[in-house]
């Protein structure tokens, strides 16, 4: 009898890449490498030991792409995220597509495959 074989489910499907990012927690910023992101989380990675903090912001050097996010898991080199909602957000920002922080992710994607 062969095993069954286990398909992970997410509510948010994830896409895998590798693009260059800053994590901020206090006054400290730290390089470090998105491995997959979604609309609403994201894993990240270090070269060295992941800083340990139960908040952080995720910034990328594109289309000024800046969040707050609670860190939702913690390895010994990886974090991941889960992104916080904007306090405010007008409706003008929502438009068709979603939440303009769901089009930024969308641009991010887009990025990550041209280059």
């Amino acid at each position: 009898m062969m095993p069954q074989r286990i398909n992970e489910w997410r509510l948010f499907g994830r896409k895998e890449l590798t693009i260059h990012a800053w994590v901020q927690f206090g006054r400290r910023r730290e390089a470090c490498l998105i491995r997959n992101i979604s609309e609403h989380d994201a894993l990240i990675e270090f070269e060295t030991t992941a800083p340990h903090a139960n908040q952080v912001r995720l910034i990328v050097d594109f289309d000024g792409f800046e969040v707050d996010c609670d860190v939702r898991r913690c390895t010994d080199n990886a974090i991941g995220l889960f992104f916080r909602p904007r306090k405010v957000e007008l409706p003008a920002a929502r438009g068709q597509n979603g939440t303009e922080l769901a089009r930024q992710v969308r641009e991010l994607w887009k990025h990550a495959q041209e280059t």
